[in-house]
């Protein structure tokens, strides 16, 4: 693994180097340990996030998924005895009753199933059940395997004696189909699988009888939850769920909340989250944790695993992941007292690369690295073929003097080129220095999987940027950019995002309309479309950097039932961008009508619209359908309204002239320069031709303007007898068409 380090003053640049240095720089020196230890063992160190794990039943193993391998560790020594593969896209591990490890695969439609002998086996046989699905969670009751669909996030059951495979959310009492990113979990003693919902959904569990799929007890969330997916725990009569405590037998019963985080795991009478200790029964905190906590086991003797990663506040920048072995709670204790980490190294029976600590070795700036001309000051970075990690500090004097001489700052790699504006340079906060982290080798393992039906085209590149001291906190890039739409009113807009550059193959690539940028959302745990200008002759590919983890993506998709249709190329483009999707995985259905909510939502994705109202004056709008934020969004936005102020008419088919309102009001609201609107004659609104529609006057006097105004911007035509339909409803394709027209405009 490669890491770099840049710190640019005005007079030097600091370069961190984990290879052989160009001569006139000085060696490196690995750091050595300086911490007391809290055991006698040295944690084991990983180089990528440890997905999920579990253990043997006895206790001797642990039994660990980390980048797509299953690791056996002696739970004891903590050494890694046996690794092998696990799958393609792992994202769980559940150890089944006939003492066979069974795998969810985000990125195959089967479950893979591991035979562990009894703990006995380091290389039983490795065979696969065949769902139709991809998975991301699994819960084992007897005979059924409980899922989780990665794709709908639906909740599935496959019975092992019949090989009856079913969706049961039909069987609940509001015909929930999905949930927002959920884990599941089985109590086989009380026969019910609790369900915890997260993301927006904010920490929501239900509670469903795994006999006849019949609803129990659900208890709501409490607000925004991140990360979305976590761990439901289970401890005798309790389940513990984001923060809080409740009746295992009736989850709508809480008992309290611990409102650190969320709860990874219990420990007699403690409750760990995962910056905190707590007393279970009085809800009070005994101490504060100096680390973040991902993962945590207990075993039978009471002693404790955690798994670390790379957000450690006693040296932030590290990017390993490790999993120290507690024996007692006064060894955790002793930690939190010292607020400090055990020591760690990097040995041989580290996973993966080695990764060394290492002190910084310092080099003259001028004349090796930086290129000054008229209009900008650029950097090249002396990095070999693969980058993994990158850190660029941009210091007080360099920013200050940038940013008065009106200058960007580039940084050029062999992979890609950073540049930053020079409005971010003049920023207040920027005042103290800018710090910029690029990672590559652990990217993927913070993302559950590529955008659906992508082909991965780069490395997944994980961002970081501090306006300030080295102390202050990583912004969300994603938030510090974008519009985000809150409480009636724009939140203030900071647009002088760092701008990301890549080169891409051009022999590789004959269709480069299909070449984007994504971007993963923490929020939702998903990929949104960024896009990208291309350059042709550079062979490039530019976007500003608004999430913490990017990829360039060579989408694909399409339907079954669009190949040859007339709208085929505008729907897939509209795919691509993440605008439209399809009624099932295999069909659009381009004849299928639209309602407002549908449309609403494709308009609010076409714009980037990043709502968070969910409950507002509709009362068809349901807080948790998922539609409720793109419509308020797009109210607040000014695009669309209710057909009353209590009903939104979600339900109801969207008719031309409705379409053309809405289409014209976003049109306006991207700030596009609205072409001049054509005169109206007696007869009423002119068709593309210049001539009146024959129907004009059935169009609604509220809607006259907006499809006069979508007509002579082209997004609408009248049929072939010169007429607009006002009432006319809308199709799926001829909606992917005149929103196709209005991104491209």
């Amino acid at each position: 693994m490669f890491r770099q380090t840049l710190i640019i003053t005005s007079t030097l640049l600091s370069v961190c180097l984990g290879t052989v240095l160009p001569v006139g720089q000085t060696a490196i020196q690995a750091a050595t340990p300086h911490l007391t230890p809290s055991n006698n063992n040295l944690p084991l160190t990983l180089d990528a996030p440890l997905t999920d794990w579990t253990t043997s039943r006895d206790g001797k193993y642990i039994y660990a998924l980390v980048r797509n391998e299953l690791l056996y560790i002696n739970a004891t020594t903590l050494k890694i005895e046996h690794k092998r593969y696990a799958g393609s896209g792992t994202a769980d591990i559940e150890l089944g009753p006939d003492d066979r490890l069974y795998i969810a695969q985000t990125e195959a439609t089967s479950l893979n199933v591991i035979d562990t002998g009894h703990g006995a086996l380091l290389n039983g046989p490795l065979t696969s059940i065949e769902l139709g699905r991809t998975t991301n969670r699994i819960a084992l009751a007897g005979d059924k395997i409980f899922y989780i669909d990665s794709y709908y996030n639906d909740i599935n059951v496959y019975d092992r004696a019949s090989g009856h495979n079913m969706d049961i959310g039909s069987h609940f009492h509001n015909n929930r189909y999905s949930f927002s990113s959920p884990d599941i979990k089985a109590d086989v003693g009380r026969d019910l699988l609790y369900i915890g919902e997260g993301g927006t959904s904010g920490g929501s569990i239900t509670a469903l009888n795994m006999t006849d799929y019949s609803f129990q007890s659900e208890t709501e969330g409490y607000g925004f939850m991140y990360p979305p997916s976590n761990l439901v725990v289970q401890d005798g009569t309790s389940v513990y769920y984001a923060g809080r405590r409740m009746n295992a037998d009736k989850v709508a019963q809480i008992y309290g909340s611990y409102m650190d985080q969320y709860i990874i795991g219990t420990n007699g009478e403690y409750v760990f989250t995962t910056k905190a200790v707590y007393l279970k029964n009085t809800y009070s905190k005994l101490f504060d944790l100096p680390y973040k906590v991902e993962h945590m086991i207990s075993m039978k003797d009471g002693s404790m695993l955690m798994h670390i990663g790379n957000d450690i506040q006693e040296d932030p920048h590290q990017g390993d992941h490790r999993i120290y072995s507690f024996k007692d709670m006064d060894a955790v204790k002793q930690l939190a007292q010292d607020h400090q980490m055990p020591p760690y190294s990097t040995t041989v029976d580290s996973f993966g690369s080695n990764v060394l600590n290492v002190n910084p070795a310092r080099t003259d700036w001028e004349p090796q690295v930086q290129a000054v001309n008229s209009d900008k000051i650029t950097i090249h970075s002396v990095n070999p073929e693969r980058l993994d990690k990158l850190d660029v500090f941009l210091s007080k004097e360099m920013v200050t003097e940038a940013g008065r001489a009106s200058k960007p700052i580039e940084l050029r790699t062999r992979e890609f080129t950073l540049n930053f504006p020079v409005a971010l340079l003049q920023e207040e906060t920027s005042e103290n220095g800018i710090r910029f982290r690029v990672m590559n080798a652990n990217a993927q393992e913070r993302v559950p999987y590529n955008p659906s039906d992508a082909h991965e085209k780069s490395e997944y590149y994980h961002f970081e940027m501090t306006l300030g001291d080295d102390n202050s906190a990583p912004m969300d890039l994603a938030s510090y950019y974008g519009l985000e739409i809150k409480g009636g009113k724009d939140s203030p807009i900071k647009h002088h995002p760092v701008e990301l550059t890549m080169f891409y193959d051009p022999w590789h690539y004959n269709k480069t309309e299909r070449l984007h940028f994504f971007g993963y959302q923490n929020y939702d745990r998903d990929w949104a479309y960024i896009g990208g200008q291309r350059d042709t002759e550079a062979h490039t590919l530019t976007a500003p950097i608004q999430h913490r983890v990017m990829v360039m993506l060579e989408y694909k998709k399409t339907f079954d039932d669009i190949r040859g249709h007339w709208a085929q190329q505008p729907i897939e483009h509209l795919i691509g961008r993440q605008v439209v999707s399809g009624t099932t995985r295999d069909t659009f259905s381009p004849g299928g009508k639209v309602t407002r909510a549908e449309f609403v939502s494709m308009l609010s994705r076409a714009l980037g619209l990043r709502g968070t109202v969910t409950d507002g004056s509709f009362r068809d709008v349901p807080p948790k359908a998922w539609y409720s934020k793109d419509v308020y969004a797009a109210v607040i936005a000014g695009i669309t309204q209710g057909i009353t102020g209590s009903q939104f008419g979600s339900n109801d088919t969207l008719t031309r002239e409705q379409m053309a309102v809405m289409l014209v009001n976003a049109y306006r609201y991207k700030s596009v320069q609205t072409a001049e609107p054509q005169e109206t004659t007696e007869a009423g609104v002119l068709s593309e031709s210049g001539k009146s529609f024959l129907d004009s006057a059935l169009i609604s006097a509220w809607a006259q303007s907006s499809v006069k105004e979508s007509v002579s911007l082209g997004f609408i035509s009248g049929g072939n007898d010169n007429r607009f339909e006002p009432k006319g409803l809308t199709t799926r394709a001829q909606a992917a068409v005149v929103l196709a027209k209005l991104v491209e405009e």
